[in-house]
């Protein structure tokens, strides 16, 4: 709780500081934008824990699915993100605004979504021979096994994953939420971090205020990692 109250109060110190002394209209609004990237950032995350651990999963425990999914998403995890801008263009064309943030979340579950499916498939594939035969020995199949063995098993590959796919989001913020096609420059309606900081690089030229930025997004990567992730790898 201290290190939460105490996060909590040198964020909001680190934010109006920074606030009040640079000049730029978008940077009043930092506060905002720094909710929205956090929160695009956890539904992302929520997702890619979701589909990770469905296909894990299935691609573990079903023969026909891993020899399609494993090296299907294999090679999807080799295409870079600027490999998916075709898709994420089609988004902006197709829908507009909404389009907009739908391609933002494309690219960032590209770039989170693949360590958590990789870690679930190497856990359950990790699991002791005997362990295996000796909980169907007990008639534990189906759902049963999957809840006594398998989610126990894939619990610490599941948090470690999620842990590099929230630092992987962060590190491709800025490539999601700044796209650049044919001279346009296209941001989510909601604005972000990575937004603000490609801003201040690219548009106002300010590197002061750029370092700032970046220092401010660090602040807060380490401050989820201290409160969160270190006690989830540590109980899990």
């Amino acid at each position: 709780m201290i290190k939460l109250i105490v996060g909590l109060v040198a964020l909001c110190v680190a934010a109006w500081l920074i606030v009040s002394f640079a000049a730029y209209p978008e940077i009043k609004s930092l506060p905002l934008h720094t909710v929205s990237t956090v929160f695009r950032i956890l539904i992302v995350l929520v997702i890619s824990v979701v589909w990770g651990v469905t296909f894990g999963i299935l691609a573990a425990t079903n023969k026909v699915a891993s020899v399609i999914l494993t090296p299907f998403i294999d090679l999807l995890q080799s295409i870079p993100i600027l490999g998916y801008f075709p898709i994420v263009i089609g988004f902006l064309f197709a829908i507009g605004p909404l389009g907009i943030e739908l391609a933002v979340m494309v690219l960032l579950f590209t770039s989170v979504a693949w360590a958590i499916f990789f870690g679930v498939l190497g856990a359950i594939r990790g699991i002791p021979t005997n362990v295996a035969e000796s909980s169907r020995s007990f008639g534990l199949t189906g759902w049963r096994y999957i809840r006594h063995v398998i989610l126990p098993a894939i619990t610490p590959a599941v948090v470690s994953g999620a842990n590099l796919a929230w630092c992987d989001g962060w590190f491709f913020m800025i490539a999601a939420e700044w796209i650049q096609y044919q001279g346009n420059v296209y941001t989510p309606p909601s604005g972000g971090l990575g937004f603000l900081l490609a801003k201040a690089a690219y548009e106002y030229r300010d590197m002061s205020l750029a370092v700032v930025l970046l220092v401010y997004i660090t602040f807060i990567v380490v401050y989820f990692n201290a409160l969160t992730w270190h006690r989830l790898m540590g109980k899990s």
